[in-house]
């Protein structure tokens, strides 16, 4: 299940699980940007974490 915009850009796997009535009220909108912020810095921390112990 895809979505055509997410905060102007483009949806991606990490958030494309999110059912589609949830995006119709600011309050729901805003839980899951939310979200997403917290997902993609989790994402993130998990792969710098990764490189670091690649490295060592």
């Amino acid at each position: 299940m895809l979505y055509k915009d997410c905060g102007g850009e483009r949806c991606n796997q990490e958030h494309r699980w999110v059912n589609p009535k949830y995006w119709l009220t600011r309050e729901n909108l805003l839980k899951v940007s939310n979200m997403i912020i917290v997902a993609k810095s989790y994402v993130l921390r998990m792969k710098l974490l990764k490189l670091f112990y690649e490295d060592t």
